[in-house]
C-alpha cells in the first residue's frame, strides 16, 4: 500500500443510501469530487465516465457483491485505489479473494474521509477502532489481524505469516479453517 498522491475524484459504491450519502458528503467536505453508485453496475458506467482515483466499494450488495466490483474497477483502471468495506470484519478467505481481484485495501465501515484520504494520499495505515463496549472474541481478533496481515502483504501468505510471527503452515492452517463458502 503505497501513497496514491493527491486524490480528486472519489466513487462510493454503497447499496445503503445513508451510509453512501453520509460518506460522500465527508468527502465533498474535504475538497474532493465525491460520486456515488447504489450497484455494481452503476459503478462501472460512472467510472467509466468519471476515472476516479479511489473508489470505496461495499463488500455486500444485491447483484454484483464488492469483489466482483472490485474485479471490474480494476480492469477499467489499474490506477484507481481500491477499498473494499463492510460493515463487519472482513474475513481473511474474502481479505485474499479481495485481494487477488485488486483490492488495495479492505477496511470495516467506519474511518471518515479525511482518515482515509491520508491512507492514500500519504500512505499511512488504517488503524482499527475497538469498539469496547461489544463482546470481542478471540475469533473476531484473529480475522481482524489476519485480514490486515495480507492486506500489508498484498496477499502473500509468505510474509502474512511473518508479520504475524508465525509459520506459514500456522496461517495456511487458520485460513483453511475459515475458507468453507469462501473459497475461490
Amino acid at each position: 500500500m503505497g501513497a496514491l498522491g493527491l486524490v480528486e475524484t472519489v466513487l462510493v459504491v454503497d447499496d445503503e443510501r445513508t451510509y453512501l450519502n453520509a460518506l460522500a458528503r465527508s468527502f465533498v467536505n474535504q475538497r474532493k469530487r465525491a460520486i456515488t453508485a447504489s450497484s455494481g453496475e452503476a459503478a462501472f458506467q460512472i467510472a467509466a465516465n468519471e476515472n476516479p482515483q479511489l473508489a470505496i466499494i461495499d463488500l455486500y450488495m444485491p447483484g454484483l457483491d464488492g469483489i466482483e466490483v472490485i474485479r471490474g474497477l480494476r480492469n477499467l483502471n489499474r490506477e484507481t485505489f481500491l477499498i473494499l468495506m463492510s460493515a463487519a470484519t472482513i474475513p481473511p478467505a474474502l481479505t485474499m479473494k479481495a485481494i487477488r481481484a485488486g483490492a488495495n485495501d479492505c477496511i470495516v465501515k467506519g474511518p471518515d474521509a479525511k482518515r482515509l484520504l491520508r491512507v492514500v494520499e500519504h500512505g499511512d495505515h488504517i488503524e482499527a477502532e475497538v469498539d469496547f463496549t461489544s463482546t470481542l472474541t478471540l475469533e473476531a481478533v484473529e480475522h481482524s489481524a489476519i485480514s490486515r496481515a495480507l492486506v500489508v502483504a498484498r496477499g502473500n501468505r509468505t510474509h502474512a505469516a511473518r508479520f504475524l510471527g508465525i509459520t506459514r503452515q500456522a496461517l495456511q492452517k487458520r485460513l483453511r479453517k475459515q475458507l468453507g463458502s469462501c473459497q475461490s
